[in-house]
C-alpha cells in the first residue's frame, strides 16, 4: 500500500480513527481511576563466598558466588520463603498472590540480587521486600550450613541496603496511561480503517466513480443545508455551493459534444434514492436560467417523485397521453411561473416498460426535441427494472447519477454494462455525497 493510498483511506475514515483513539483514551483514563496506585520497594542482597586466603581460593570463591546467584534468585521467590513472609507479616494473601507482588532479578555475571515488592501501601511494600530478603538469607544459611559446626559456610546471603518505603508511585500516571491508550486507539483505528476500506465495495470518491464507469464526471454535487429548505436549490438558494455545482453541470453538458448536442437527456442511477429526480429538477432550473427552453418528462412510472418535489398536480401526466390519447400540451404543467415545463408520470400503469419502449414514446420525444432546447427524462434506476434500458435508445444521451458511499462499484459496472449493451450514449456521471 502506497503512502498516498493510506492518506486517502485516513481522510475518508478519519472519524473512525478519531473515535477509536478517544474511546481507548477514555478506557485507559477510567482504568487509571479504578486500578489503585501501586508502590514498589527495593532491597539488594549480596552473595558472598567465605574464606580465601590465597588468590586461587579467592577466585574459586568468586566463581562459587556467581554460580549460586541464579539459584538464590529463584529461591527468594519460592514457596518456602514466601510462606515464611506471610506468616511473619500476618498477610491475608496466598503464596500465589504474594508471588505476583514480589520479583527477584540479577544481572549477568553479578553477585547482587535485587528484590522488589509492590503494594498499594508503600510501607507494606517495604515490609514485604525486607521480609523476603531476611527469609531468603535464613534459608540460604540453613542450606549452606556445613556439617562441621566449627566450619564457616561456603556462601552466605547478606542484605546490602534494607528497603525504604517509597514516596513516589511505581504505576504510571494518568498522562502516560492516557497517551498509551490514545496511541493504541490510533493503531486500532487505522487498522480497522484499512480493513474496512479493503472490504468496502462502495464508491467512495468521484475519481473511483469515473474509474468504475469508464467515463468522466461532469460535476460533483455537494449535499448542503440548502436541500433541507428547498429541493430546487438553483431557484431557492441560487448563491449556494449546490446551486453553483448544478450550473457547472449545465456548462459541462453543453460542451460534451458541441456538434451533436444532447437535447433529449435521460437521467438515471443504479438504484433508487440516489438523487436523480432532484438532479433533474435542479438541472432544468439551471438550463432555464441560461435562457434555454426546458421540458421535464417524468418517465419513472413506478415511483414518481417530481409531483411532490415540485408541488404540481399528479393526477394527469404521461400515462394519459398513451391511454387517453391526450396531446402533450394538455398534460404539460409550468413550474415557477414558466421557469420550465413538466410532464408528470400520471397514473401508475401495469406495464411501464412496454409504454416507455413504445412507438408513442418515441414520437413524444421527437416532438419535444423540436419544441424545446432540452428535454430531461427522469427515468427509474437501471438495475431493479428494465424501463430505462427500453427507453435509452430513443434519447440522445444518458446522465448517470451516483450516491457516494451508498452505491457499490459492482452496481455501477453492471449499470454501465446494461446501458452500453442497449447502445445508450452515456455522456457522463454525477456523484453526490451521502
Amino acid at each position: 500500500m502506497s503512502l498516498q493510498t493510506l492518506i486517502g483511506i485516513l481522510r475518508a475514515r478519519w472519524t473512525t480513527v478519531t473515535a477509536s483513539a478517544l474511546f481507548c483514551a477514555a478506557i485507559a483514563l477510567g482504568a487509571f481511576f479504578i486500578i489503585p496506585t501501586s508502590y514498589t520497594a527495593k532491597t539488594t542482597l549480596y552473595v558472598s563466598a567465605q574464606g580465601g586466603d590465597t588468590p586461587q581460593q579467592a577466585f574459586q570463591g568468586a566463581q562459587l558466588s556467581e554460580q549460586r546467584v541464579r539459584s538464590y534468585t529463584d529461591l527468594a521467590i519460592g514457596d518456602r520463603v514466601l510462606e515464611s513472609v506471610i506468616k511473619d507479616l500476618d498477610l491475608a494473601l496466598t503464596t500465589q498472590q504474594l508471588q505476583r507482588k514480589v520479583s527477584a532479578t540479577s544481572s549477568l555475571e553479578s553477585v547482587l540480587i535485587d528484590v522488589r515488592a509492590t503494594d498499594a501501601d508503600p510501607l507494606v511494600s517495604a515490609q514485604i521486600a525486607n521480609a523476603v530478603a531476611m527469609q531468603a538469607s535464613a534459608v540460604v544459611a540453613e542450606l549452606e550450613k556445613p556439617r562441621d559446626p566449627l566450619a564457616v559456610p561456603a556462601v552466605e546471603l547478606r542484605v546490602v541496603q534494607p528497603a525504604q518505603a517509597p514516596t513516589d508511585p511505581s504505576s504510571p500516571g494518568w498522562p502516560i496511561i492516557t497517551t498509551c491508550g490514545t496511541l493504541a486507539g490510533l493503531i486500532l483505528g487505522v487498522g480497522f480503517a484499512i480493513i474496512r476500506s479493503r472490504l468496502d465495495r462502495t464508491v467512495g470518491s468521484a475519481e473511483q466513480l469515473a474509474d468504475a464507469a469508464s467515463i468522466a464526471n461532469l460535476a460533483s454535487i455537494p449535499i448542503d443545508a440548502a436541500f433541507n429548505d428547498v429541493e430546487v436549490v438553483v431557484q431557492g438558494q441560487p448563491h449556494g455551493v449546490a446551486a453553483e455545482a448544478f450550473r457547472q453541470l449545465r456548462t459541462n453538458l453543453q460542451f460534451v459534444d458541441i456538434d451533436n448536442p444532447n437535447k433529449v437527456l435521460l437521467v438515471t442511477s443504479s438504484q433508487s434514492g440516489e438523487g436523480k429526480s432532484t438532479t433533474v429538477a435542479n438541472l432544468a432550473s439551471a438550463l432555464s436560467a441560461a435562457g434555454k427552453r426546458v421540458l421535464i418528462i417524468e418517465a419513472d412510472l413506478r415511483r414518481p417523485r417530481q409531483a411532490s418535489l415540485l408541488g404540481l398536480d399528479a393526477s394527469v401526466g404521461l400515462t394519459q397521453i398513451f391511454s387517453e390519447r391526450l396531446a402533450a400540451r394538455d398534460v404539460t404543467q409550468q413550474w415557477g411561473g414558466g421557469v420550465f415545463d413538466v410532464i408528470l408520470a400520471g397514473h401508475i400503469p401495469p406495464n411501464p416498460s412496454e409504454l416507455l419502449g413504445s412507438q408513442h414514446m418515441q414520437l413524444l420525444l421527437d416532438d419535444a426535441r423540436r419544441r424545446y432546447d432540452y428535454v430531461l427524462v427522469d427515468c427509474p434506476p437501471v438495475l431493479p427494472v428494465t424501463d430505462t434500458i427500453a427507453l435509452s435508445p430513443a434519447t440522445d444521451g444518458v446522465l448517470f447519477v451516483c450516491r457516494l458511499e451508498v452505491t457499490t462499484v459492482p452496481q455501477v459496472a453492471a449499470s454501465m454494462s446494461a446501458l452500453r449493451a442497449a447502445s445508450a450514449n452515456v455522456v457522463g456521471t454525477e456523484p453526490l455525497p451521502t
